[in-house]
């Protein structure tokens, strides 16, 4: 499925090492046999804010192909059917069944950026909100250093996907708009961790997206829980205090953001921020993947409690770094969240 701040969980149940990263709920999480004999699980995500969320097209959710779906005659989870909660009956059949991806030999189950780009960061903090958890509490404090820790699990948890062959080598040197492009639109990954709700459009055109057109869809994001779970991303429309034109800029925010507005938009290829204009698509048939991209609109939470610090350029870097170094076998998973926390500290006291 295509976009929104969303994850797609994959877990090697054939191998100890993921399914110890992975403890939560693998029964809810079904597992997809990879051409390479090993399993999986997936799931997306989607983060829209209330009713009004800025920065639609920069969310991240999971997109899901299931171009060998058809080959294999297999029922694919019921588009129409979501729920607070992950559905284990139907990914278990879609996901049990699905086999091998295709023949291509340079084809991989998952696509998931790994290089130091924003796409990374916003993938593993929504791996860590699935995971049960969350980047820092009331007081700042980093919640992602213990082992035991949703973060520390979702960055092993990574680092497995790369280690177990169900994630390109490639990605380390990919943003996550280059693998949406290069990889999941062309049929080499089925599941999509930090895909785009903007580009269900472009996947369901046979003339944009011929390898994957009609076969991709959105799903609930899967969590430890069993609760769907996402967050809205940082970006926003916002006035220069020193704007000279201070009136003018706030109708145009206001034109903008309009429901209204918002509706005629999407038939430019632009999904909607409000959730009421998704709402109204969706009752309308025009909204691809509708009701689940509605459902998890119900279940964004913010990414930092008390609003985003002034220091996040400074800890997303440090966590695309991180993440890079982990994957290219630099440092170990205790060396990175170690590093996070102390570039963290350095920016908070700068």
């Amino acid at each position: 499925m295509a976009g929104i701040n969303g994850i797609n969980h994959a877990c090697s149940r054939n191998q100890p090492e993921a399914a110890a990263a992975f403890e939560p709920r693998l029964d809810i999480l079904g597992p997809l046999n990879h051409r390479r004999g090993r399993t999986l699980a997936a799931g997306s995500c989607l983060h829209f804010l209330d009713d009004l969320f800025i920065g639609g097209d920069d969310v991240r959710m999971v997109d899901l192909a299931g171009q060998s779906q058809q080959r294999r005659q297999i029922t694919a989870p019921d588009a129409d059917h979501v729920g607070t909660r992950t559905h284990g009956s139907d990914l278990a059949n879609f996901t049990q069944r699905l086999g091998v991806l295709n023949d291509r030999p340079d084809a991989y189950p998952i696509g998931l950026p790994l290089s130091t780009t924003e796409g990374a960061s916003t993938s593993w903090y929504l791996l860590t909100k699935a995971f049960g958890g969350d980047l820092f509490d009331k007081d700042w404090k980093p919640l992602f250093v213990s082992p035991d820790s949703a973060g520390y699990k979702a960055m092993a948890f990574e680092a497995q996907l790369l280690k177990d062959g169900l994630v390109d080598p490639a990605s380390t040197g990919l943003k996550d708009s280059q693998i949406n492009d290069t990889m999941f639109a062309k049929g080499l990954v089925s599941i999509m961790i930090s895909g785009e709700p903007g580009r269900l459009g472009q996947y369901s055109d046979p003339a944009q997206s011929p390898a994957v057109a009609g076969n991709v869809q959105a799903i609930l994001v899967p969590t430890a829980s069993g609760t769907t779970r996402s967050y809205g991303l940082l970006e926003a429309l916002a006035i220069p205090k020193v704007s000279q034109n201070q009136e003018a800029a706030m109708a145009f925010v206001k034109w903008f953001t309009s429901k209204e507005f918002q509706i005629e938009n999407y038939g430019n290829g632009v999904l909607p921020t409000r959730t009421s204009a998704l709402d109204e698509l969706n009752k309308a048939g025009k909204l691809q993947s509708g009701n689940a991209l509605v459902e998890e609109s119900k279940y964004v939470e913010p990414l930092f409690a008390q609003g985003t610090p002034t220091w996040y350029p400074q800890f997303s870097s440090a966590v695309n770094t991180a993440i890079n170094a982990v994957a290219k076998g630099q440092v170990t998973v205790d060396q990175a969240m170690q590093n996070i926390a102390d570039a963290t500290q350095k920016a908070m006291t700068e």
